[in-house]
């Protein structure tokens, strides 16, 4: 009879399973009566319903090496005993249940008792159970043994339970999914740096940042934007025709404040990215700095400095025309300058041996020469040289509303100070008269100040039609005090009070409605005009209204 609890062959008169502990309750002739034959089990059958199961026997030769394996841990640390359950003797369905089990169940049973045997253990592989089997089949014709040794056939199929570590699968498997986070996360954040690095994104916010700031009139901010968006998409033209906008407005501003090196420094960035259709303009910011900055070197008679910056401009492949055409013209006005030291040098000597006629037609030769200086070159300041030798030591040439004067005298530096002689030419270009005059006199500050005498001829259709010589004390430019008119062979007297004539008579001699502003000696003469008479700042002479003789 074998357990049926636990499957193992048992000895007739047992009353505790030797292996599993369960008590036993041995079958009566009744019970045999009431179950059917093929249910009832014999030691020989028994053993022969076992070799039937489908297990995988073991050859002849192995038993000896499957008994002989001996535990590596005590029994009492595998194999727990039940504690004896005393179970109802009316219970006969169990009796029933275990005579009639098959061997399939009773190698179930098995299994679930070695469960109960290793409870730490969360599964026992499947390997262990056919084991147990083998062992009890092989020995089932011989001596039972005793159930002090039987576990030791069967813990070696335990024990690879217990040598199977579970935490460490659990751990790689967290260390792959950290691994894999990390990577996923690497694997972003490069798609996001990337995204942000790609050109065409860079390209689109500096295009947009471009835009916003010009809305808000900052051109200053925008220009750079626009510059950063064509150094990523170079010749674009949507970035050109904006970027020019800007630039062309922060240059203006620059070259206003004179910062010609920053616009050209800032232009030369733009040319090599700039579209096609924008380039000319775009370069001409720069020539137009360039410009000016050899202007401004001309007009401080640095000439080899102009130089200069034309070839430096010409390198980079500006069209420095305009700056050469400058250029030129200001060597060919130095040329002039050393043409007008001459003249004035000729007339310091004229006018130093009283030849003034002779001083008056030498200025008439030289006056296209001076009106070409002034309607090519201007007449910003005097031309002022140094005529070492002469009575005076320096002598300018002046220019007021198309008059041209010479003033060969004392200087004060660039100012006229002193005792000097004034001389004017008047072609008749704006006037019908045309006059040829010199005066005498005392200056201050560059103006006429003290006595002076001006000496006038006029001259209507090349007649001389006045020769007026005027004595008069003038103060800052101006008639201040008695004066008087040498006209022909008769004198005139009269006073003035900072530049306004004073009027003499409402009415003259002859009842007429003229206001008589001077008098001969025995009054029976008079000089009028129609409106009053001051004396120029500029010239040193009279300003005359229209005379009336």
């Amino acid at each position: 009879m074998y357990c049926s609890n636990c499957g193992q062959l048992l000895k007739e008169g047992d009353n505790f399973c030797n292996n599993c502990g369960i008590k036993l309750v041995w079958p009566t002739s009744e019970t045999v009566a009431e179950t059917e034959p093929v249910s009832v089990q014999t030691e020989e059958s028994a053993v022969t319903a076992a070799e039937e199961i489908p297990v995988k026997t073991v050859p002849e030769e192995e038993p000896a090496e499957t008994v002989a394996v001996e535990p590596e841990a005590p029994v009492e640390e595998t194999v727990l005993q039940p504690e004896p359950v005393t179970e109802p003797e009316a219970a006969e369905p169990a009796v029933e249940e275990a005579v009639t089990e098959t061997p399939e169940e009773m190698a179930a049973a098995e299994g679930s008792a070695a469960e109960e045997t290793a409870p730490q253990t969360e599964s026992v592989p499947e390997a262990a159970e056919p084991a147990a089997e083998e062992t009890a089949i092989e020995t089932a014709p011989e001596e039972p043994v005793p159930a002090v040794e039987e576990p030791v056939t069967e813990e070696p199929a335990a024990e690879p339970v217990k040598e199977t570590p579970q935490p460490a699968p659990e751990k790689k498997k967290k260390n792959n999914l950290l691994l894999y986070g990390l990577i996923a996360a690497a694997v972003l954040i490069a798609g996001i740096v990337g995204y942000n690095f790609l050109p065409s994104t860079r390209y689109n916010r500096a295009i947009k940042a471009a835009d916003e700031y010009m809305l808000a009139a900052d051109y200053e901010t925008a220009a750079p934007e626009y510059l950063k968006a064509l150094q990523i998409r170079p010749q674009d033209e949507t970035a050109s025709e904006g970027g020019l906008a800007a630039l062309s407005l922060v240059c203006e501003d620059m070259l206003f404040d004179e910062k010609y090196d920053e616009v050209i420094a800032l232009v030369d960035q733009w040319v090599p990215v700039v579209s096609e259709s924008q380039l000319d303009n775009v370069r001409f910011l720069a020539e137009e700095a360039y410009g000016y900055k050899v202007d401004n070197l001309i007009d401080a008679a640095d000439l080899d400095g102009a130089r200069t910056v034309l070839q430096e401009g010409s390198d980079k492949g500006y069209d420095m025309s305009s700056g050469q055409r400058s250029l030129e013209k200001a060597e060919k006005y130095l040329q002039l300058l050393e043409d007008q030291k001459k003249f004035l040098n000729d007339m310091a000597a004229k006018l130093d041996s009283d030849d003034f006629e002779g001083a008056l037609d030498q200025f008439k030769d030289h006056y296209e020469e001076i009106d070409y200086i002034d309607a090519e070159y201007g007449f910003k300041e005097p031309i002022i040289v140094d005529v070492s030798g002469k009575k005076y030591k320096k002598a300018g040439i002046y220019e007021d509303d198309g008059y041209y004067a010479v003033y060969y005298g004392e200087y004060n530096g660039d100012k006229r100070e002193g005792n000097g002689i004034y001389v004017i030419y008047n072609d008749g270009s704006y006037y019908t008269y045309n006059a040829r005059n010199y005066a005498v006199g005392e200056w201050k500050n560059d103006t006429p100040n003290g006595t002076v005498t001006e000496y006038q001829k006029i001259f209507y259709n090349g007649e001389l039609r006045m020769d007026i010589v005027i004595k008069a004390t003038v103060s800052n430019g101006l008639f201040n005090g008695p004066f008087e008119i040498k006209l022909e062979d008769e004198t005139f007297y009269g006073e003035a009070a900072d530049g306004i004539i004073k009027v003499l008579d409402e009415t003259d001699p002859n009842g007429e409605a003229n206001k008589v502003f001077m008098y001969n000696s025995d009054k029976s003469s008079w000089y009028y005009f129609t409106n009053d008479a001051s004396y120029s700042k500029v010239y040193g002479m009279m300003g005359f209204g229209e005379q009336i003789y």
